[in-house]
């Protein structure tokens, strides 16, 4: 049974004059609908492996971007640390 079966079943259990039946079964409908077309895209997905593919691509060419952001960050912390040192006079490389 699905979760929106349940849900027909538990408002039906507890509506006995019938009111607001129509607009609890669209809202229902309207969640089934979502989602089957959310397990058809992840089919779709699934289905078709050049778009797995152009993913794969996307996640590693944001893995060397990060990496390359991670390198700068180093850079530029040992250059804020060499100023640093200068100002308070610790040291002068």
């Amino acid at each position: 049974m699905s979760i929106t079966d349940e849900l027909r079943e538990w408002y039906r259990d507890r509506l006995f004059m019938g009111n607001g039946w129509a607009e609890i079964d669209a809202i229902a409908d309207r969640i089934d609908e979502q989602h089957r077309k959310a397990l058809e895209r992840v089919a779709a997905m699934v289905d078709e492996p050049d778009e797995l593919d152009r993913l794969d691509k996307r996640v590693k060419a944001l893995e060397h971007l990060a990496d390359g952001m991670l390198l700068d960050e180093s850079e530029l912390r040992e250059r804020v640390e060499a100023i640093e040192r200068k100002l308070n006079h610790k040291g002068v490389e």
